[in-house]
Formats: structure tokens, C-alpha cells, sequence
């Protein structure tokens, strides 16, 4: 049955006392996601040199309606969606530090897919050499990624601004900092985890698995500043890992996480692999 709404509650339609035709109405979550959005489709173009001082609700705004159509008013946003602009700006910060994790993981798990269905499982020796291709496929994957992406240079531009103490931190961008790194070692956790599983190891008891995570998000950032920088040291060392020891191209970030992987984790004795093909034994 249809139920025709009241014409009271039309959502959209010409507004009596403007004249002006009103937009769909749009709940307090869609214009969040919206203005978020929007903002930090301007800080990838315009860059965090100067911190999100230019972020305004204005620029944001203006920049929604031209690139979306999209008309939304002050009146619309303060109080409603946000108290003020000090913390809509800090939600953007925030938003664009968090987004780079799990966009990382999903990278690399493509890349490092088909050494999962490809894989020998049927011993300690040939999962242990699974593992080390995809810490040499991953850690390509992962380095490629960050250095091309939007997201990891506004997160090294709040990392600056918060080490330089090039403003104050009216933002509290230590706090947003230290949230974007429980973000990425929950998602990298979840992607270590899930390998560690699938090829029956564990951690040593000296290790967790949080602390192995901290290890090697610490090293990707070191490698892929440098990689910025300097792309010779920290891509195409070669090492005879191939089948019968032939040659291959590693990064400086697969090196270590190879190592760090070695020095954390040891197979699981009598593990047997999961014939459904849900995972580990």
C-alpha cells in the first residue's frame, strides 16, 4: 500500500516565503558526511602548509554548491551539525588522519591476494616462505601507496605542524595524532592477524600483537619519508629469495618487515590448514 505523506511534511518543493525551490531535506548525518567530504576535497588541492585555518564553513560551502549543487546554509550547520568551526575543522583534521589506514590495508590486500590462493600450506617451511613473499609484495605495495597518496600528505602536514609547534594547538593535534595511530594498529592489527591465522603462526611470548602492529606502522612512516626524498635507498635491494635462490627486488619497509616478522612470530606445532577454506587450523 501506498501511503501518501501529509503536505505538511513535503521534504522538498518551493518554499511560500522565498519563492525559492528547496533541495530533498537532508538528515544531520547526510550534511555531516557531506561537509566533510567537501572539506577535504579542499585541503588535497590547497594543502595543510598553514594548518585548516582556510577551511572555513564559507569556502566549504561555497565549494559544495559548485561542485555538488549541493546549497546548504550557516544556519543549517552551527548548532545543528557543529557547535562552532573550531570543532568542524578539528572533525576534518581527524577524518583526513584516519582515512589513510584503511585505505592502505585494502591496497595491499590486493596486492598480496593472490599469493594467499596460490599458497603452499602443507608445511612450516613453505608457509614461512608464503609469508616472506607477502612481506616483500606488501611492503612494495604499502610504500607505493603512501607516497602517492593525498591522504598520507595532510597526515605528514599535521605530524609537522604539531612537531614544529608552527601554531598553537588550539586543534589538539596531538590528541588527533594519537587517535590516528590507535586507527591504524586496529587496522593493520585486524590485516596481521588475519595472515598470521591463515598461515598457523602466533606471537612469541614476548610479543603481542599491538606491539608488533607499532613496529612496523613506526617503519612504514620512516620509510616512506625517506622514500619521498630518496627513492634509491629504500627501493630495488636485491636478494637471492626467489625460487633456488634466484633474485629479487625488495624495499627498504619489506626488509624490515620480514625481519620484524622473524623476530615476533613462530609457526604453530601440529597446525594443519583449514580444508573448508575458512582460514587456519
Amino acid at each position: 500500500m501506498i501511503v501518501k505523506p501529509p503536505s505538511t511534511a513535503s521534504s522538498h518543493g518551493r518554499n511560500e516565503e522565498s519563492g525559492r525551490f528547496r533541495g530533498p531535506r537532508r538528515s544531520t548525518q547526510e550534511i555531516r558526511e557531506l561537509l566533510i567530504g567537501s572539506a577535504l576535497e579542499l585541503l588535497a588541492s590547497g594543502g595543510l602548509g598553514t594548518g585548516v585555518e582556510h577551511v572555513t564553513f564559507k569556502r566549504v560551502l561555497d565549494h559544495l554548491e559548485a561542485s555538488q549543487g549541493v546549497r546548504l546554509t550557516n544556519a543549517s550547520i552551527i548548532g545543528r551539525v557543529f557547535a562552532n568551526q573550531d570543532e568542524f575543522q578539528s572533525t576534518v583534521l581527524l577524518a583526513a588522519l584516519t582515512s589513510t589506514a584503511a585505505d592502505e590495508t585494502g591496497a595491499i590486500f590486493n596486492q598480496i591476494e593472490p599469493i594467499l590462493e596460490a599458497a603452499d600450506r602443507s608445511t612450516s617451511e613453505s608457509r614461512r616462505a608464503a609469508l616472506l613473499e607477502i612481506c616483500r609484495v606488501g611492503g612494495q605495495a604499502s610504500l607505493d601507496y603512501l607516497s602517492a597518496s593525498t591522504s598520507w600528505a595532510m597526515w605528514t602536514a599535521v605530524w609537522s605542524m604539531h612537531m614544529t609547534g608552527s601554531r598553537p594547538d588550539d586543534l589538539g593535534l596531538k590528541d588527533l595524532l594519537c587517535d590516528s595511530y590507535a586507527t591504524g594498529v586496529r587496522e593493520f592489527s585486524d590485516l596481521y592477524g588475519g595472515l598470521l591465522d591463515y598461515f598457523g603462526f602466533r606471537m612469541k611470548p614476548d610479543y603481542s600483537l599491538s606491539i608488533m602492529t607499532t613496529m612496523l606502522t613506526a617503519l612504514a612512516e620512516g620509510s616512506v619519508l625517506r622514500d619521498t626524498v630518496d627513492p634509491g635507498t629504500t627501493r630495488r635491494i636485491i636478494r637471492p629469495t626467489g625460487p633456488a635462490g634466484s633474485e629479487q627486488s625488495w624495499t627498504l619497509f619489506g626488509v624490515g618487515l620480514a625481519a620484524i616478522f622473524s623476530e615476533c612470530c613462530e609457526p604453530i606445532d601440529g597446525w594443519t590448514p583449514d580444508t573448508t577454506g575458512s582460514g587456519g587450523g
